[in-house]
This record gives C-alpha cells, sequence and structure tokens, in this order.
C-alpha cells in the first residue's frame, strides 16, 4: 500500500471545503520538477477572512499548533482573521513530529487573484491541490530577494524552459 505525504492529504481537504489557495515556496515548485529539498510548506490563501478561517479551523482539527508570527516573534493572542489579513501576518502551524505549515495572506511580488487565475491543478493520489503557477513561485522568490531564494532561481527559471 502507497501512503500519501500528510501535506498532500491536508492540501485535499482544503481542496474539498473550497478554500482558495495555491502552494507556493519550493514545495509548490517541486510540482513542476524542482528537486531542491524543503521541510515547510507554504500556502498563500485569498486573504478574505470566511477563507482564512475555513483554514484555520481545519488546520486546528487536523491536530496543528498554531503560532502567529509578526517580524520573526511569535505573537499572543492569537490574532483574529481581520488583524491577521490586515497586518499580513504568518500563521505557522506545527505538529510534534515537524510536519510544519505556513499559511500567508500576502507574498512577495504577486498578488492573490493573479496567483488564484494562473494556478494549476496537480492530482496527488486521490487528492486535488492547488498550486500557483512556475512563474509566479520564481517572481515571488525573486522579489522577496532572500539569499536562499537567489541560490535556487537560476534552476528554477531553466524549468521554464522544458
Amino acid at each position: 500500500m502507497k501512503t500519501v505525504h500528510p501535506y498532500f492529504l491536508i492540501l485535499g481537504k482544503l481542496t474539498k471545503e473550497g478554500v482558495r489557495y495555491g502552494v507556493v515556496g519550493q514545495i509548490g515548485a517541486s510540482f513542476y520538477g524542482s528537486d531542491q529539498t524543503t521541510y515547510d510548506l507554504d500556502i498563500f490563501v485569498e486573504p478574505q477572512e470566511k477563507n482564512l478561517s475555513k483554514v484555520r479551523r481545519l488546520l486546528k482539527k487536523e491536530g496543528l499548533i498554531e503560532i502567529a508570527i509578526v517580524g520573526g516573534q511569535a505573537v499572543k493572542p492569537s490574532p483574529t482573521n481581520k488583524e491577521v489579513i490586515d497586518r499580513q501576518i504568518t500563521l505557522l502551524y506545527a505538529d510534534p513530529y515537524g510536519l510544519t505549515i505556513d499559511v500567508l495572506t500576502a507574498i512577495s511580488g504577486v498578488n492573490f487573484k493573479k496567483v488564484w487565475k494562473g494556478k494549476k491543478l496537480f492530482k496527488m493520489r486521490e487528492e486535488k491541490i492547488y498550486v500557483a503557477s512556475l512563474t509566479d513561485i520564481i517572481h515571488s522568490k525573486k522579489s522577496a530577494n532572500r539569499p536562499k531564494d537567489r541560490l535556487h532561481l537560476s534552476r528554477l527559471k531553466a524549468l521554464l524552459k522544458k
């Protein structure tokens, strides 16, 4: 029996719940053939309170612990959906086994409307997963201009030519 990675199960559940999202970051790039490794899943969600509420409810139901991050620091108490959207707070979800998911309502260089319009639907076993286009992932990494992103840009751009 083949198993499905917990990330894909969670993403499939988000899709079934009608959540508007796109996988970004290195895991998003891996759907297009990137071989760079990462241990966290970055999910760019539509910055609407109802949409974010579905995400938070589902991830908590899955047993993940929520940590709100502002400026690299955890904040307490947990912010409202409106605060998360207005202040562009990153929500980090984790379990005791190393599963980590970053929920983002804003990313560098591209807005949600563009990501949603250009998203691709992938299937992992029975799970349907929305992934941002490789072009949008590259644009976001280029705009973020972090050293770790700059290292991978040439490889990601090469994937566009395949």
